[in-house]
């Protein structure tokens, strides 16, 4: 537990110590000529992958709505409909709340990545992200979108905020994708919005390109069992303008736990059983659109009718959410009492 902590607290220091480096590399990129700048481009492109896979456990997801437009096979949102719960977009009051809370921790990285929800279905979106960028605490920004949302009047309003960003916080925008056609996209994510996704994607891009913004845009597809990925196509397909800070992943197997049915057309990760260690992730806090404060931030923390991982709301007490969260972890170490979602959970880390 001690190693893997102090391990996480290492590339976090690293990661902020390349934050920088980056910005000083972006501010010189423009100035440079063509083989130069290819050699500072191919740097900043190395600092973000490493920048993406030094997130660790002890960040923030913040969720500015709850409600969705997509129903991912992959996802808890549809039961969550179903359960009744009201989805709700955050309002000024609640996210006041919340920096209060942030600005007593000691994160240094946010993540406009709710656990179920989209960023863009709050209309006031661009608000809450670009209000992070004054949040002195704060020394890393990303976020995920399924980019159905992501039309031309909110790429506009991220471009501007990228351009307000002066520091370049902001380092990475991570898109949720289905595959490369509308059969297997509709499959995923339960709506027919392919071709809006493709279009929003690579006009985005041409306008980072146009205007020479530098920003890591990582396309995360996530495929049925025994799908594969062309990547050439993908390339080919959505990033047609050739934006040099495109990157694409995939995710072929998916998260479980003992509470959730396993579907035929997905592949899952291998559950852990019994794990007398508490998760790392449980250092993770994410702050809900309705002002709940919870601990870890994964698809499946927040389960229907279950809230043994909820530390509290923004109205609480900061000591009294991480007494919370120090419960949780000692009932799990020393209780063997671990919460239901973390319960034969494949995601433990």
């Amino acid at each position: 537990m001690i190693k893997k902590f102090v391990s996480t607290k290492l590339k976090r220091a690293a990661s902020l110590c390349l934050m920088p480096v980056r910005r000083s590399l972006i501010s010189i990129d423009g100035k440079m000529g063509s083989l130069v700048q290819k050699l500072t481009r191919k740097l900043i492109h190395f600092i973000d992958y490493i920048l993406v896979r030094s997130f660790g456990s002890h960040f923030i997801e913040f969720e500015i709505s709850s409600a969705c437009n997509a129903r991912c096979i992959f996802c808890l949102y549809p039961d969550i409909i179903k359960s009744g719960k009201r989805l709700k977009n955050m309002d000024k009051d609640t996210f006041a709340k919340a920096i209060e809370k942030i600005e007593q921790s000691n994160y240094s990285l946010i993540s406009f990545t709710p656990t179920t929800g989209d960023i863009f279905m709050n209309k006031e979106w661009e608000y809450f992200v670009e209000q992070m960028l004054y949040v002195s605490k704060i020394k890393q920004i990303f976020f995920y979108s399924n980019a159905i949302l992501l039309n031309d009047s909110n790429q506009d309003k991220l471009i501007e905020i990228l351009k307000k960003d002066k520091k370049k916080k902001i380092f990475a925008l991570l898109f949720s994708l289905g595959g490369l056609d509308r059969e297997t996209y509709n499959i995923m994510f339960g709506v027919d919005k392919f071709n809006e996704v493709l279009e929003n994607i690579n006009q985005f891009q041409k306008k980072l390109k146009d205007q020479n913004i530098l920003v890591r845009v990582s396309l995360e597809f996530r495929l049925p069992k025994n799908h594969k990925l062309d990547f050439e196509k993908a390339h080919q397909m959505f990033n047609q303008h050739g934006y040099d800070f495109c990157s694409i992943e995939v995710l072929y197997k998916y998260m479980n736990n003992d509470a959730i049915p396993k579907l035929e057309n997905l592949e899952y990760m291998d559950e852990v059983k019994n794990p007398t260690r508490a998760c790392t992730y449980l250092y993770k806090t994410r702050y809900a659109a309705d002002g709940g404060v919870w601990a870890d931030g994964c698809m499946i923390s927040e389960m229907p009718g279950d809230n043994s991982l909820q530390l509290g709301t923004v109205d609480d007490p900061m000591k009294n959410l991480e007494e919370n969260r120090q419960k949780i972890i000692y009932n799990w170490e020393q209780k063997h009492e671990l919460p239901k979602p973390c319960q034969g959970c494949s995601f433990y880390r």
